[in-house]
């Protein structure tokens, strides 16, 4: 149960970063397309890169 909860509590962190960063204008997927500036209608996209993220933190973390 702690392993979930720190796997949880990783992939939150890292879509919380990578959302703002999104809102912000900062983050490199707008500068590579611009059309995803809108965090909130691409919020599926950055899910899959915060999971794919956070397991590769875990997989360096182990």
């Amino acid at each position: 149960m702690p392993d979930a909860a720190a796997a949880v509590g990783v992939t939150a962190a890292v879509f919380v970063f990578l959302y703002v960063r999104m809102e912000s204008g900062t983050s490199a997927t707008v500068a590579v397309m611009p059309f995803m500036d809108d965090a909130r209608t691409y919020w599926i996209y950055l899910l899959s890169q915060a999971f794919g993220w956070s397991a590769l933190l875990w997989a360096w973390g182990r």
